[in-house]
């Protein structure tokens, strides 16, 4: 699977009650892609899942570091799920306000 294919294979395992595996494919393209900006979504929202706030903050964190607007476009799988990005980055800054960071 490429890096789009494992986003999607973790949301299904997120939705299917499966964190740790959610996680698993994330670390998989960040391995390779450590500002992959689906990985380092999914693996926050895995980490949330699994009760760990100060993990998904951290990795709300490189996704806010590795966030830019103006690149968006610069990859395939950035363009299929445009919509997603900048909610994401929504949503990352809200968790941190509520984490007081």
């Amino acid at each position: 699977l490429d890096a789009d294919g494992r986003y999607h294979l973790a949301l299904l395992e997120l939705a299917a009650g499966q964190p740790g595996a959610a996680r698993a494919e994330a670390d998989t393209v960040l391995q390779s892609e450590p500002r992959h900006l689906l990985a380092l979504y999914v693996a926050a929202e895995a980490e949330r899942a699994l009760g760990q706030p100060d993990r998904a903050a951290a990795l709300y964190r490189r996704y806010l570091d590795a966030y830019d607007p103006d690149s968006l476009g610069s990859r395939p799988e950035y363009l299929q799920h445009q919509p997603v990005l900048p909610r994401a980055a929504e949503e990352a800054r809200a968790f941190l306000r509520t984490m007081g960071r």
